[in-house]
């Protein structure tokens, strides 16, 4: 099968729709609408709320509301509130607030995968632009930094609440958080806060669903530094460490006051990442360029992109990012109430983030109390995959109604979502993977491997 992980690059680039008719907003003070776009069934409300910065000065940032023309017309009731996390993206032009199309527009638009006109499931969507996008995109992303994330979309969520009640809308009490990739991470980490401070007590989520999602940075830095390690996706990498060094000075670490980028990578990649991470270019456009730099191969070795410390886990500077991305993972060091349902769902060959940061969540929730009647685990075929891809908030939808049905030869369940099971494609199967998720022929002869989303010994 050709590399997933460039499908995955371009589709993120192309996999756009076009709107028809300006909505005029409403001034809503500082929870407001001011402008929306409609095309055929679907309508979008933009909105700016306010939040703070990482650290911790006041700022305003952007949001959209996703719902179909007659929730927006008020002849049908919505059934609740789905809180849709932004994937990765680059350029300022492709947050939900400004792209031509958002993230849950095709998935709207789509008789194969409504959950709006048509299905009888009507939901709301919210979908905040990250820290760094919509209306404060002269900051930098603050990727991976899950709590941060988390409570700038709470705040949408918020805002949108306001903007809904200020409007006249009524909704029903389903209020779900969903995302894939880094939008998935995001999920786990809005669960994440909402469970652990205290602070959202009008906030009752009854389902998160996080697909794909780098949930164990640390895995992530072990693939790198595997002995050999390569990649299809070198875009990736600046956007993890460069974004450590900017925020860690952001937010007063000092020990990050000595790192810059020359430190990190060799040049040409040095010189180039200043120029190509700046909003203006696409992952699958960085992307492209740097495996150009690189030798124009579909993939690169990890000790082409990055300096020999960075991948060398006996010096400081490698210790030190390491530490930061341990900070940054979900698996570890809080305690989830295992009250909530949740949804994780991971493509067995994704070679940009692997499955094992899935396996990893999964299994931190089982030893925290999870039972198999709150938490579902799925991975997915190519072909489910990539029907995926074609709209990233098809994650907005798997689990809601049934829509995994469709896909997965599942029976829907009446109420929605809470007995979807797993299908002969799941985890639930034979097949093997090591810690880094790449398939194995065979149970190894010693170590630990990866079956049915569980971690096996071989001594």
């Amino acid at each position: 099968m050709k590399k997933v992980s460039i499908l995955i690059l371009m589709l993120l680039s192309v996999c756009r729709m076009s709107f028809s008719q300006q909505i005029t907003g409403t001034d809503l003070s500082m929870d407001r609408s001011v402008g929306g776009i409609s095309s055929g069934t679907f309508v979008r409300i933009t909105f700016s709320f306010p939040t703070t910065t990482p650290d911790g000065r006041d700022t305003t940032l952007t949001g959209a509301i996703a719902m179909n023309s007659d929730v927006y017309d008020k002849t049908t009731t919505a059934k609740g509130l789905i809180l849709n996390h932004q994937y990765t993206i680059m350029r300022y032009n492709e947050c939900p607030s400004r792209t031509s199309s958002m993230q849950v527009e095709s998935l709207l638009l789509s008789d194969a995968f409504l959950i709006g006109k048509g299905t009888g499931s009507n939901y709301i969507i919210v979908s905040p632009d990250n820290y760094g996008f919509g209306g404060d995109d002269v900051e930098m992303q603050a990727y991976l930094y899950g709590d941060f994330t988390a409570r700038g979309s709470l705040d949408c969520l918020r805002a949108a609440k306001t903007v809904l009640a200020s409007e006249g809308y009524e909704y029903g009490d389903i209020l779900a958080s969903v995302g894939y990739s880094q939008g998935g991470h995001s999920s786990m980490a809005t669960m994440k806060r909402v469970d652990t401070t205290g602070e959202y007590p009008d906030l009752k989520f009854n389902y998160f669903c996080c697909g794909g999602g780098p949930h164990d940075l640390d895995a992530i830095y072990k693939m790198y530094v595997a002995d050999g390690a390569t990649t299809t996706s070198p875009v990736v990498i600046p956007l993890i460490y460069s974004n450590i060094t900017k925020m860690e000075r952001l937010t007063g670490n000092e020990i990050f006051e000595k790192y810059s980028d020359m430190d990190l990578y060799p040049s040409p990649i040095c010189d180039s990442v200043a120029i190509w991470y700046n909003g203006k270019y696409s992952m699958g456009n960085i992307n492209s360029r740097l495996l150009n730099i690189c030798g124009g191969g579909s993939s690169v070795d990890v000790a082409r992109v990055v300096n020999p410390d960075v991948i060398d886990s006996t010096k400081v500077l490698s210790c030190d990012y390491r530490e930061i991305l341990l900070q940054n993972s979900l698996n570890r060091d809080w305690t989830p109430d295992t009250s909530n349902h949740v949804y994780l769902f991971h493509y067995s060959e994704d070679e940009v983030v692997p499955p094992v940061c899935t396996a990893n969540m999964a299994e931190f929730l089982r030893q925290k109390g999870f039972d198999d009647d709150h938490l579902t685990f799925l991975d997915y075929d190519p072909s489910v995959f990539m029907k995926m891809l074609m709209s990233h908030a098809y994650a907005a939808a798997i689990f809601v109604d049934g829509v995994a049905g469709i896909l997965n030869g599942l029976t829907p369940s009446s109420d929605g979502i809470h007995n979807i099971g797993v299908s002969e494609k799941s985890v639930s199967d034979d097949r093997i993977f090591d810690l880094y998720g790449r398939r194995l022929n065979a149970i190894p002869e010693k170590g630990i491997y990866i079956r049915g989303g569980k971690k096996f010994l071989v001594k």
